[in-house]
């Protein structure tokens, strides 16, 4: 977002500024996008990691591209050739020991596939908690609903419920094979949880008094938020601020006023002064007597 916004700002052509306000316009939609849930994220993510994968294997297409933008900017598009070090071998050296005097073999290696590995790494490590958290739900997705049987859909229900227990009653495994016998045709016909919902919670909302566990677990997948890179706390940033309030601040604390930033708007209405007193006595060590 930020490489965008400095090549709107300070580019001196018109289609590369109007590029990258349109990118940046997309870019905020989607990551702010309200029709965004776990399984949709996931879906995005595989391919993601599926098209950066593939990329790594065109080096040679990459090249070419970036020699292509390399003339029409005028800039030198030859690798600059080092004098190769001299090392003395030994005999128990292989030959993979040998290092690359190639420059263009040593910028694939050292610098293309090494940052690509780095992110698609990165992409796979970072959202495990996403891709788990969106298995848990697998009972209630169409496709799942529409081609297991009977015991498997009963036996991922009951895990849910065995996660969910505060939220979830034994009740739902029943509800969820009654509510695919009932409507099953009409699953059918849709293809993410949201549509599922609309489906059971607008469209035959007669009947959700008799599948109220089913109703529970879709808006509880629902209302999980689906974060991006661009929403993760820079621990890098805190480093540079550190004082003695930051060195004293625990996680729940940071956590607080990262939800304060976020809810500024409704933050803004609290009355101070009321917040105030309700802390005071809350920790106040004298109690009257």
């Amino acid at each position: 977002m930020k490489a965008l916004s400095k090549i709107g700002l300070t580019s001196h052509k018109k289609e590369e500024r109007d590029e990258a306000a349109s990118l940046k316009r997309a870019m905020e939609k989607f990551s702010f996008s309200h029709e965004t849930d776990l399984s949709i994220a996931v879906q995005l993510l595989d391919c993601a990691i599926a098209d950066l994968s593939a990329y790594r294997e065109h080096f040679e297409e990459s090249k070419q591209a970036a020699q292509g933008l390399s003339e029409k900017w005028g800039v030198s598009k030859a690798f600059e050739n080092t004098r190769a070090r001299k090392v003395k071998a030994h005999f128990d050296e292989l030959s993979q020991d040998e290092r690359l005097a190639d420059a263009d073999s040593y910028f694939r290696v050292h610098v293309f596939n090494a940052c690509l590995d780095i992110v698609i790494s990165q992409l796979t490590q970072r959202f495990t908690g996403l891709r788990s958290t969106a298995e848990r739900f697998k009972a209630i997705q169409p496709m799942t609903l529409c081609t297991a049987t009977d015991d498997e859909l009963f036996r991922q229900a009951s895990k849910l419920v065995d996660i969910y227990r505060d939220d979830i009653t034994e009740d739902f495994p029943i509800q969820l094979l009654s509510f695919r016998a009932c409507l099953k045709q009409r699953i059918s016909q849709v293809k993410t949880v949201r549509e599922l919902a609309k489906m059971l919670l607008i469209e035959n909302s007669c009947i959700t008094a008799s599948f109220g566990e089913v109703c529970t677990v879709l808006m509880l997948f629902l209302t999980i938020p689906v974060t991006v890179a661009s929403a993760e706390r820079s621990f890098s940033k805190l480093k540079l601020i550190k004082s003695y309030l930051r060195s004293s601040m625990g996680q729940s604390r940071l956590s607080g006023l990262a939800i304060l930033s976020i809810e500024n708007a409704r933050a803004r209405q609290l009355d101070v002064q009321d917040l105030i007193e309700e802390f005071a006595q809350s920790k106040a060590r004298k109690l009257h007597l």
